[in-house]
C-alpha cells in the first residue's frame, strides 16, 4: 500500500528512509514542498536555502508499507494500531514535526480536513540531537554528502521497542505516546505537567512488580524523581541536600495542579524548562541512545541541585 506522508523532513541529501519494511521516499518536488513547511530560522545548506516561514502542512514523501501491516509494538490504547503508527511516532519525535499519512485514494478529488498541528515542536531538541550527524559521501563532491544517522538509528530503536524484555519493563513503550504530547505543547506549564506524568508513569513501570498501586501512589514525588535520576544514570547518587532540592520541583507541580499557575518566585520557568529537557534526556537513554547535552541539560541540573532552596516572593516556599 502506498500512502502520502505529510511533514516528514529528510536528513541532508537522504532520499529514502527504510524502517522495518516501511519505506519513505521523497516526492519529486520535495525541495519546494519542504520550503512550504514552517521554518523558524533561515538556513542555507548544500540542498539549498529555506527562509523563515509560518508554513503549513506539506505532502513531502510517499510511504510503501508491507501487506498486511504488522501490529504495533507500542501500547497505543486503541484497537488495530499498527507498526506504521509506531514508526510515524518515532519520526515525529526525532524530526520535531507531526508526521502522518493519508490514503489519498480514499478521497479522490474530494477535499479533506487535516486536524494535525503543522507547527514545529517547541520541545524535543535533546532527543533529536541524540541522533548525531553521520556523513556518507558516495562521490568526491562535498555537496553530495548524505546524513545517514537517522537512517541507521531508527531501525535499531524500533528493534529495541520490539524486544520482549524492554516491552515488559516499559509497558510496551506507552511513555513515547505521552512524550509526543509533551513535546508538542506551546505552554511550558502544560509541557511541565505532562513530563511529570511521564516520570510518574516510568516509576510505576519500573516498580509495579514489587510495589502495589497504593504504595506507588503514596510514595512521595520527591522520592520517585530521585530514584529515576539515579536509575537512569543521570546522577550516580543524590546527597541529602541535593534530594531536598527536588522539593522545589514538587512545589512547582503542586502549585500548578492546585492553582493553575507556576509559583511566584525567581527561576521557576528555568527550573521547569530544565525538567522538560531532563525528561527528553531520560527518554533518549531508554531508547538506547547517548543523550545529547546540546542545551547544557546536565550542567543546568547540577546548578539546580547545588543551589539554595527557592523562596516564593510572598515569603512562602
Amino acid at each position: 500500500m502506498e500512502l502520502a506522508v505529510y511533514n516528514l523532513e529528510f536528513p541532508l541529501n537522504c532520499k529514502t528512509l527504510s524502517i522495518c519494511g516501511d519505506e519513505f521516499s521523497r516526492v519529486v518536488d520535495y525541495p519546494s514542498r519542504f520550503r512550504a513547511l514552517q521554518h523558524l530560522v533561515s538556513v542555507h545548506d548544500p540542498e539549498g536555502s529555506r527562509e523563515v516561514c509560518t508554513g503549513g502542512h506539506a505532502h513531502t514523501a510517499n510511504a510503501t508499507t508491507p501487506n498486511p501491516i504488522p501490529p504495533a509494538a507500542i501500547s497505543w490504547g486503541f484497537a488495530h494500531a499498527t507498526a506504521l503508527d509506531d514508526i510515524l511516532l518515532l519520526l515525529s519525535l526525532f524530526t520535531q514535526r507531526d508526521v502522518f499519512v493519508v490514503d489519498l485514494s480514499r478521497f479522490g478529488d474530494k477535499p479533506f480536513a487535516i486536524l494535525a498541528d503543522p507547527r514545529c515542536f517547541p520541545w524535543g531538541g535533546v532527543l533529536s540531537c541524540s541522533v548525531p550527524f553521520k556523513g556518507f559521501n558516495p562521490t568526491d563532491n562535498p555537496t553530495d554528502e548524505v546524513d545517514i544517522g537517522l537512517l541507521e538509528q531508527l531501525p535499531k530503536i524500533y528493534e529495541r521497542l520490539n524486544d520482549e524484555k524492554w516491552r515488559k519493563g516499559y509497558r510496551n513503550g506507552y511513555f513515547l505516546v505521552l512524550l509526543k504530547i509533551a513535546m508538542q505543547q506551546r505552554s511550558l506549564e502544560i509541557a511541565f505537567s505532562q513530563c511529570w506524568t511521564i516520570w510518574e508513569h516510568l516509576f510505576a513501570c519500573l516498580n509495579d512488580a514489587w510495589m502495589s498501586n497504593a504504595s506507588i501512589e503514596r510514595l512521595s514525588a520527591k522520592e520517585k524523581i530521585a530514584f529515576l535520576l539515579v536509575h537512569f544514570g543521570v546522577r550516580v547518587e543524590l546527597q541529602k541536600h541535593e534530594k531536598s532540592r527536588l522539593d522545589d520541583l514538587v512545589a512547582i507541580r503542586n502549585r500548578l495542579v492546585h492553582y493553575g499557575r507556576f509559583p511566584d518566585r525567581d527561576f521557576v520557568r528555568q527550573d521547569a524548562e530544565m525538567f522538560v529537557r531532563i525528561t527528553e534526556y531520560v527518554a533518549a537513554k531508554i531508547l538506547g541512545l547517548y543523550p545529547s547535552n546540546v542545551f547544557n541539560t546536565v550542567e543546568r541540573l547540577e546548578e539546580f541541585l547545588s543551589a539554595q532552596k527557592r523562596v516564593m516572593k510572598t515569603g512562602h516556599p
